[in-house]
C-alpha cells in the first residue's frame, strides 16, 4: 500500500462504552473502560464475550505480560492485576507513583 491507497475497515462487534485503552494476549482483550479492567474472550471476533472485570482507582491505560496486567490508573498509580483465571482478575498489589499515572509499558 501506498500513501493515498483506500483501505476498507468494517465493524464486526463492538462491547461496552467509552474505553480508553486496550489490549490482547492469547486471544484474550483486556480493555480500560471507566474505573475498570474488563477481561473479554475475542477468539469469534463477531462475538466478544466478557469473561470477568476488577474495579480500581482509575484504568488508562494498560499492558499485559504473561499473566499479569500492569495497569495506568490515574491518580490511583500503577496497579498489578492476576489474569490467569481470566473470569476472576485479582489485584495483586500497586505502586503510588506520586502523581497520575496515564500510560504503561512493559
Amino acid at each position: 500500500m501506498g500513501p493515498g491507497d483506500e483501505i476498507s475497515v468494517d465493524l464486526v462487534a463492538q462491547w461496552g462504552g467509552p474505553a480508553s485503552s486496550a489490549a490482547e494476549s492469547g486471544g484474550y482483550a483486556y480493555l480500560c473502560y471507566g474505573p475498570n479492567l474488563a477481561v473479554l474472550d475475542v477468539s469469534d471476533l463477531a462475538n466478544p464475550t466478557l469473561l470477568g472485570k476488577v474495579a480500581l482507582a482509575g484504568a488508562s491505560d494498560v499492558a499485559i505480560s504473561g499473566n499479569l496486567a500492569y495497569v495506568a490508573a490515574g491518580a490511583g498509580g500503577l496497579e498489578i492485576i492476576d489474569v490467569s483465571n481470566p473470569a476472576a482478575p485479582v489485584r495483586l498489589g500497586g505502586y503510588d507513583t506520586s502523581g497520575n499515572a496515564y500510560d504503561v509499558f512493559v
